[in-house]
């Protein structure tokens, strides 16, 4: 396995969503670089939430999404069931973590 540092942001998500016991890393060590945005509203830390159990589109469901530290503004929830997974879906992190990143300078 490569250093954190060296990891690409979606390597990093998808080592967070499935983890690698073997080298000691848990599900719960995602840790946002330096790359990534802070909150564009105060500044603020955010930290990537997942495996929350959530209410859409009329049920109940577990999601990912990224959430600020400081003043709790969040990305909208990305539900597992997107991809096809119940829990720890990777690509709903990844998606998550990408929505935060996105600035109005830098939208697709």
């Amino acid at each position: 396995m490569k250093p954190l540092k060296e990891m690409t942001l979606n390597e990093r998500v998808k080592l967070y969503a499935e983890g690698d016991p073997k080298n000691g890393i848990h599900c719960h060590s995602f840790d946002f670089t330096k790359e990534d945005e802070p909150c564009p509203f105060c500044g603020g830390e955010a930290r990537l939430q997942k495996h929350e159990r959530v209410f859409i589109h009329g049920k109940t469901t577990r999601a990912a999404y990224v959430r600020c530290l400081q003043c709790n503004a969040r990305t909208e929830r990305v539900p597992y069931e997107e991809f096809g997974k119940s829990s720890y879906s990777a690509d709903a992190h990844i998606k998550a973590v990408n929505a935060w990143n996105r600035r109005a300078d830098n939208a697709e």
